[in-house]
């Protein structure tokens, strides 16, 4: 059975009822306004992670991503791109990368803390705390979504409503995961 604010649309119900998921141990409280993600995205820095290859990852994937992803990432304060390559991938390719952003949004910052990839997991972890501490540090943004290089948000993100809290998460399931998944 569906609640009062249930909609019609199961995949803005699970995101909803996801996105409001306070982390235990916050010295704040949820705030009793609600918003929609659209209102707190101008105090956002939008952080996009990830490795560029010449096969999984391309610069042409990449680029498609932004172009998809452009209604939510216009909506923030600021876009911070946090890369690391491929040894196929050239200082050159990056720049394309970085270039096609800053064409598109206004406040564009490029961040390779390890040019070339250090694995996954060292390399996810350093590119993560890259771009937060460079956010918390030099742009002033209440908030930080931090977004992998290989995933699409729809614009109907932009419309969920939420109460305003510090943290807010909502989880993704990639595409890859879900055909393995489908071949159990």
């Amino acid at each position: 059975s569906h609640d009062k604010e249930s909609t019609d649309d199961p995949d803005r119900d699970f995101a909803k009822q996801y996105v409001q998921i306070k982390i235990q141990g916050l010295q704040k409280p949820i705030l009793d306004k609600v918003a929609s993600i659209k209102d707190l995205l101008k105090d956002t820095t939008a952080m996009i992670c990830g490795r560029i290859d010449s096969t999984e990852n391309t610069v042409e994937k990449m680029l498609n991503m932004m172009e998809y992803n452009k209604p939510v990432l216009e909506a923030c304060h600021s876009v911070v791109l946090v890369l690391n390559r491929g040894s196929d991938v050239s200082e050159k390719e990056i720049t394309e990368i970085k270039d096609g952003y800053r064409q598109t949004f206004k406040n564009v910052f490029l961040l390779q803390p390890h040019p070339v990839g250090m694995g996954h997991q060292v390399g996810h972890v350093t590119l993560d705390k890259t771009g937060y501490l460079f956010a918390e540090n030099n742009l002033g943004t209440k908030y930080t979504m931090k977004i992998c290089n290989d995933i699409l948000v729809s614009d109907r993100f932009l419309d969920i409503e939420i109460k305003e809290a510090d943290v807010y998460y909502l989880p993704a399931v990639a595409i890859v995961t879900g055909k393995q998944i489908g071949r159990a």
